[in-house]
């Protein structure tokens, strides 16, 4: 068989920017949209709706059980795409931040008209703060703005002023498209000579890969359902190492341990499941696990902590120059009031401590970022204030090990 490489990339940007359209009209263009899929997709006059075509692809949704990001997988000449299809609306971010830790590329969709808003560069600073260092901003609807050059560079030079503190050790590419029209997305258009670049599909085909280097075995649990023969399935994204069944999993919160007997996966059932699958699992005993518990394998333990060092990346401006905050942290789908103490900075980063009001499953982010990133919610306004990675525990137990 064989080896192909594969690309991970997220889509983000505004609303309304066009992300889905641009990601059916590439599909259309490869000619990996089948015909009915097409036709279904036509309106009276004939014309293409693009963004229907996402819900053609194999879609981690369909499962039965919600998950925070949707994985769309394609493949194209000699190489397979991965995309993490995240939501525009800002109480999104942290999904955003799950699948910028595992996305080669991000591609980050701005208005032509509109150009680039409070969202293009908050969605690009948490790319980057993930680990995401090839970016592609693809400036749309162009045909809106006749083509023009002028407001091309205009948007260009924007989005570096704003963004370009930040995106040190980047590579950011430009694209102006057309994603209703089809204007370099995978071929050249000829409505701009002016553009020498590449087209949105050659970037991807380039784009380089990343591996984590240390990703452990973790199953957050989203929620809890159970079945018509009273049954519990425990539903979450599995990350790290594949899980079989007949595999021992322990609750890293309460240390019970349970043997996985069988698991649900893309509307069926299977003997196995890899990581960044979303599945739900049965277990052959009935141990303790609601909405943010987190299993881990039994003989690779995690830790449950109250308070640990932290990196964070503040989103709301005001809080820049602030030595503390207290807020709603959300971690993996654990939600916890936390109070932060600023205590340096690294630049737009800033180090501190974080100590929450009950003690949680998490991991240091170089060791498990899944586990290891978290948002912060500004109580009064209840928007996103900050992202942030956790550093060093000061754990309430440590499994297998003294505490730290």
């Amino acid at each position: 068989m064989k080896d192909y490489k594969t690309i991970n990339f997220l889509t983000c940007g505004h609303v309304d920017d066009g992300k889905s359209t641009l990601i059916g009209r590439l599909l259309y263009d490869i000619d990996v949209v089948p015909d009915d899929h097409i036709e279904a997709a036509r309106n009276e006059e004939g014309e293409i709706d693009y963004a229907l075509f996402t819900d053609g692809l194999e879609d981690e949704r369909r499962q039965g059980i919600t998950i925070d990001v949707a994985h769309r997988y394609f493949r194209y000449e000699d190489c397979r795409y991965r995309i993490a299809d995240t939501p525009g609306h800002l109480e999104y971010m942290r999904n955003m931040a799950v699948a910028a830790v595992t996305s080669d590329v991000a591609v980050i969709l701005v208005d032509a008209i509109h150009g680039v808003r409070l969202q293009t560069v908050e969605y690009s600073k948490i790319a980057k703060f993930f680990g995401v260092r090839q970016f592609l901003v693809a400036i749309n609807k162009m045909d809106a703005v006749d083509y023009s050059e002028a407001q091309y560079n205009k948007i260009k030079e924007h989005y570096l002023r704003e963004f370009g503190a930040h995106s040190t050790d980047c590579d950011i590419e430009f694209v102006p498209v057309s994603a209703l029209l089809g204007d370099n997305i995978v071929t050249k258009s000829d409505e701009m000579p002016w553009y020498k670049g590449k087209t949105i599909m050659e970037f991807l085909k380039k784009a380089d890969q990343h591996t984590l280097t240390n990703d452990n075995f973790r199953l957050p649990i989203q929620h809890v359902i159970k079945d018509e023969e009273g049954t519990r399935w425990y539903g979450g994204t599995l990350h790290g190492k594949s899980l079989t069944v007949g595999d021992s999993l322990t609750s890293i919160e309460t240390e019970q341990t349970a043997t996985v007997t069988g698991i649900y996966h893309s509307g069926k059932s299977v003997e196995q499941a890899d990581k960044r699958q979303a599945i739900a699992i049965s277990l052959a005993e009935d141990i303790d696990l609601s909405r943010g518990a987190v299993l881990s394998k039994s003989d690779n333990p995690g830790c449950v902590a109250e308070a640990f060092h932290a990196e964070i990346l503040w989103i709301d401006k005001k809080l820049e120059g602030k030595e503390s905050f207290q807020g709603m942290m959300k971690m993996h789908h654990s939600e916890v009031q936390a109070q932060v103490a600023i205590e340096g900075e690294n630049g737009v980063l800033k180090s501190g401590k974080v100590y929450l009001s009950q003690a949680i499953a998490m991991d240091p982010f170089d060791e498990n970022p899944h586990t290891g990133l978290f948002i912060l919610i500004d109580p009064y306004t209840e928007r996103v204030a900050g992202v942030g990675t956790v550093g060093k525990l000061i754990p309430l137990h440590y499994q297998g090990a003294s505490a730290i």
